[in-house]
């Protein structure tokens, strides 16, 4: 009885982790400054090479009243977030 739980349970979690597999697409960046190319999940705030600081896709749509730090960091989004129009051509690609 035990086995078929654990292999239950087992069987669910694999389901879950494919699952969100599946929705989470990849965003690879070129630094415009650097050259290096990043892949992660969400967009980050500076380039991990060079430190140079990026503006969160679709700033000026976001940014209404942005007066902390705190503020500033919650624009930048996930991948899944993310559509084609909101990237930059030539630099930003959703894989």
């Amino acid at each position: 009885m035990k086995d078929s739980s654990a292999n239950v349970q087992k069987e669910q979690k694999e389901q879950k982790e494919q699952k969100e597999q599946k929705t989470k697409r990849q965003l690879i960046q070129k630094c415009h400054l650097c050259g290096a190319i990043i892949e992660t999940y969400v967009e980050l705030s500076e380039c991990p090479t060079c430190k140079k600081h990026f503006f969160p896709l679709n700033y000026w749509d976001k940014a209404t009243c942005v007066s902390t730090k705190e503020m500033y960091m919650k624009l930048f989004s996930t991948s899944d977030e993310l559509s084609e129009e909101d990237l930059i051509k030539g630099i930003h690609v959703l894989w």
